[in-house]
């Protein structure tokens, strides 16, 4: 199980922090997702809250995250999956807990 995870949600990646090469630029798109990616364990806590598992661009190869048991930071938190959007000639996307 997870916690600790960022509270902040930000889909788009500011220009200034492109600039200074803090983003991940990834050439294509993620693959599919594997068809599975449930949960082995059972539910840790009654407000645990099942994450699925995502794509990160390595600056080589996408490497699979897989999902996680985490416990968001309060009951009005959501779990965002990672979404993947043309932005600029660029890729960005992030999992993350959102209001």
């Amino acid at each position: 199980m997870q916690t600790g995870m960022s509270h902040r949600c930000k889909r788009h990646a500011p220009e200034e922090d492109v600039q200074h090469a803090l983003t991940v630029q990834a050439p294509t798109p993620p693959p599919a997702a594997p068809a599975h990616d449930e949960p082995t364990e059972t539910q840790p806590t009654r407000t645990a809250v099942w994450t699925p598992g995502s794509w990160q661009w390595d600056g080589h190869v996408y490497v699979w995250i897989a999902g996680a048991w985490r416990i968001p930071p309060d009951a009005q938190h959501t779990w965002q999956r990672a979404t993947w959007t043309p932005d600029q000639s660029r890729l960005t996307g992030k999992a993350c807990w959102s209001m």
